[in-house]
């Protein structure tokens, strides 16, 4: 989007025409979404702006941690749970009972580098202040140090862990100083189907003091109803959104909390510490007292992705990744170091192969050149995400069985098909998706196997 648009306050802003021709250009993008539209029978077309009340076939699903019988047994049995830090495993148990919880000194490091990128990154004029003056949006996808930051692998895992399900990091927001901005629950901006399946982290940049326009919270507040856009008078029409909806919004909000008497709390971290928030959770930003005070913070927003359960996702990729950050230092390439190893390994491991089945060395050499060309391949290595680690131990799992099938050696075949189906289990359990990976690279390799004999 245009920086211009975003800043942009003017009536366009309140005409629902202007949405829609923003959509007609973008409905290439939008087409994918009518199948989804049919599912949760929503009977508008894509290009069309809808609210919640349009979602006909709600699921009635929830996040497993929102569950009201969820236990502190059944958190601690999670297979995750004990790759957290004491700490953070402290927090979870209470996160169904408070909605959020606080990790002290997680990005002490990272903090001056981040506020430092982000006045460059306005020097050079590659972000800006959107409409509300205060908002700098989605600067990570200017910045390579705030996209690692952005998809810090403990941060993903936990993410993967309250929701149940693969995350898919989605937006972040930076601040100069405090937005100010009333009581509210990110629901209403950000609408899930089934509710529940967003949270956010807020990173503290700096020492934060009371009168800097603090982050404020109210605990337990995201057990109550979601207050949507069919609970209050939006002022909404067919042409035209309300003058003053989000006023009415606010005001809505702050009935809740009179009425359940929430109690109010404020953060006030050191620089590095983060809180992660519920969906639900009522929370908001101070009234700045303290003039020419700044708050600098980040603030990254997730979604859960799709349908499936996936409890098992990724911890494989995670403990790596994390051991490697913790041990030696953050930077992007860190970050990457387990997928640079593992694309290396994966293509001697697979060179090895073809060699082992074609006994020719120049073939195998041309497929190493192939590999390291390949786009798919380069991707993998540049985005630093888990494909090339489970491609490692799908590799590996076929040349464990397939050396010794091919030199007809089944005194060890049981062994190593034992090897074989430990690595397919560790691919599996880096994600998922790696059984499809095994077929892939499987079928092929038998067919140049054949190949090879009528060759020889």
């Amino acid at each position: 989007m245009p920086k211009w648009i975003s800043k942009y306050t003017g009536i366009l802003r309140s005409l629902r025409i202007t949405y829609w021709l923003f959509n007609f250009i973008n409905l290439s993008k939008l087409k994918k979404n009518k199948s989804v539209y049919k599912q949760l029978g929503i009977r508008k077309p894509v290009w069309q702006g809808i609210s919640h009340v349009d979602i006909k076939n709600l699921s009635g699903d929830i996040p497993w941690m929102d569950k009201p019988d969820i236990t502190k047994e059944q958190i601690e049995a999670h297979l995750l749970f004990k790759s957290f830090s004491e700490t953070i495993q402290r927090e979870l148990i209470q996160w169904p009972a408070k909605g959020y919880m606080i990790v002290p000194g997680f990005f002490t490091k990272e903090a001056d580098l981040i506020n430092t990128e982000i006045e460059s990154l306005l020097q050079q004029h590659k972000i800006t202040f959107n409409f509300t003056g205060r908002k700098i949006m989605d600067a990570w996808k200017e910045s390579e140090l705030i996209n690692q930051i952005f998809h810090h692998p403990e941060i993903l895992k936990l993410m993967n862990f309250i929701f149940g399900k693969e995350v898919s990091p989605f937006q972040t927001i930076n601040f100069i100083y405090g937005s100010e901005q009333k009581p509210h629950s990110d629901s209403i901006h950000m609408t899930t189907e089934p509710l529940g399946y967003l949270a956010a982290t807020w990173i503290a940049l700096e020492d934060v003091e009371e009168g800097s326009g603090e982050l404020i919270y109210y605990p337990g507040s995201h057990k109550l109803n979601y207050i949507m856009s069919e609970n209050y008078n939006t002022g909404n029409n067919f042409l035209k959104l309300g003058e003053n909806n989000y006023e009415h919004y606010e005001k809505k909000i702050e009935s809740v909390i009179l009425q359940n008497r929430l109690e109010e709390k404020k953060f006030l971290p050191k620089k590095g510490d983060f809180l992660v928030w519920h969906a639900n959770l009522l929370h908001g930003g101070a009234r700045i007292t303290k003039h020419g005070k700044t708050r600098k913070s980040m603030v990254c927003h997730y979604f859960a992705k799709g349908d499936s359960q996936v409890f098992f996702f990724g911890p494989v990729f995670f403990y790596l990744q994390a051991f490697i950050i913790n041990a030696i230092a953050f930077s992007p390439f860190f970050f990457r170091l387990p997928v640079y190893i593992c694309g290396v390994l994966t293509a001697m491991i697979l060179g090895e192969i073809l060699f082992t089945i074609t006994k020719n060395k120049i073939f195998s050499r041309i497929f190493l050149l192939l590999f390291f060309t390949n786009f798919l391949v380069c991707g993998s290595l540049s985005c630093g995400r888990m494909e090339m680690v489970a491609l490692f131990f799908i590799s590996l799992s076929l040349f464990f069985f397939l050396k010794n099938y091919v030199q007809k050696n089944f005194t060890r075949l049981l062994i190593d098909g034992i090897l074989s189906g430990i690595m397919f289990c560790l691919a599996v359990l880096t994600t998922p998706r790696s059984s499809f990976l095994y077929f892939l690279f499987a079928v092929p390799l038998f067919f140049c196997k054949n190949a090879a004999l009528v060759y020889q």
